[in-house]
């Protein structure tokens, strides 16, 4: 008579396993052929290992197409393990998920063995999270499981020669964060901190863990330490952005050679002066137009195939005040005054030359208009008034593209994986 070991290894038949995997408490979905298809509501690696241990097979994280793989069975038979349904949240709720689970991932690839339930708990020392550790096993969606997997797999590769603690929304987090915003509320660099880096998980060695970044007492001096810590890989910050099929890694804002765009032409209006309310200031690769959006006055950044951000206000005028150029703010030209509309006029009148109407009768036209157009132009002709008549007109442009792309002079380094 045959073992029940030579008859699982050699004898079972796909109907004999779904039964036994119904006598087990699992859901069948689907059977199709030699795979059967169970509903897990919880971890599925797990119970993708508990399948592949009890009946003699394997458990392949790479195996089939889902992103978790398979177990693969004698007698070439595959169980697949799909998510209950449900959803996990949404906006910050999935972000705070999708960034801690990528900090767990990271975790069990540096020190586990596979990314189930099991693991992630046997690793917990090895991050830092808000998020909840019960919700990244159980309610993960299946994109972000491949992302974490392909992220977690290309950060290793890469620094998997040193060991880390992950970090996201941890106190080490807060310190640091909490310490910029104080910085910048004196320096008023940055209109917010994802400008000056865009890391959403931060990688900290031992060593890293002691360097005290609060003794900083300017972003440069904070910017300094960063860069110091990432070429020893004792600090990394992470941008992340969701992978599919291969994950590639690039290190931003590392040396001081960075990319320099090229002014090309400005106008005060496409349609004319007095016609719209924006500028633009054309650069190699696309223009930045600046106007109103709403009630605040910003800059766009168009390149020839996707929009590359828009900067406000604020960081114009410090970008302007760091090129010794001083430029009035929103807040400093709500009234018309007639210092204000004598100025307004030497803008108009620099760019229209021979073809200026007077001054009286420039006055008149600009005090038809409303409010929001008065605010645009001024701002915009002021803006395009000073880069005209500014030597290194690329390294405005540089500087404003750059700030748009968290990838300014004074942005922090960081690795991206996308």
């Amino acid at each position: 008579m045959q073992s029940f070991k030579f008859y699982l290894a050699e004898q079972m038949k796909v109907d004999e396993l779904e039964l036994a995997l119904r006598d087990m408490g699992y859901e069948i979905k689907k059977v199709a052929g030699k795979n059967i298809d169970i509903v897990v509501d919880g971890d599925r690696v797990g119970a993708l290992n508990d399948i592949a241990k009890k009946f003699k097979g394997k458990y392949n994280p790479k195996g089939g197409s889902s992103s978790i793989g398979r177990s693969e069975l004698p007698g070439g038979l595959f169980v697949n393990a799909k998510p209950k349904g449900g959803g996990s949240g949404a906006g910050s709720e999935v972000t705070t998920l999708a960034e801690s689970a990528q900090c767990v991932y990271c975790a069990a690839a540096w020190y586990g063995k596979d990314y189930s339930g099991a693991t992630f708990k046997k690793v917990k020392t090895g991050f830092a999270v808000d998020g909840s550790l019960e919700d990244i096993i159980n309610k993960l969606p299946d994109q972000w499981i491949q992302s974490c997997t392909l992220t977690a797999e290309k950060l290793k590769k890469q620094f998997g020669n040193k060991k880390f603690v992950f970090h996201r929304g941890s106190s080490w987090v807060d310190k640091l964060e909490n310490h910029w915003k104080a910085l910048n509320r004196t320096e008023k660099l940055f209109a917010n901190l994802n400008k000056w880096s865009p890391a959403d998980i931060y990688m900290v060695s031992e060593a890293g863990s002691k360097i005290d970044l609060t003794k900083a007492k300017t972003i440069v001096e904070l910017n300094a330490m960063m860069m110091k810590a990432i070429k020893s890989e004792d600090i990394i910050g992470v941008s992340l952005k969701q992978v599919k099929g291969t994950a590639n890694l690039a290190f931003k804002n590392i040396d001081s050679n960075r990319y320099t765009y090229k002014f090309d032409s400005l106008t005060t209006g496409k349609r004319g002066f007095l016609q719209s309310g924006d500028s633009y200031i054309k650069f190699n690769g696309g223009e930045i137009q600046f106007r109103t959006f709403g009630s605040t006055w910003q800059g766009e950044i168009k390149g020839k195939n996707a929009n590359m951000g828009k900067i406000s206000g604020g960081p114009i005028n410090a970008i302007m005040t760091r090129q010794g150029i001083k430029i009035k703010a929103q807040n400093e030209i709500v009234n018309k005054t007639p210092a204000l509309l004598k100025e307004f006029y030497k803008f108009y009148k620099h760019f229209e030359k021979g073809n200026a109407i007077s001054e009286q009768e420039f006055i008149s036209a600009v005090n038809a208009k409303d409010q929001n157009w008065w605010v645009s132009k001024f701002l915009s002709a002021q803006l395009m008034y000073y880069v005209d008549t500014y030597k290194d007109k690329d390294a405005i442009v540089t500087a404003m593209i750059g700030y748009a792309a968290s990838e300014s002079d004074l942005s922090g380094p960081y690795v991206k994986v996308s």
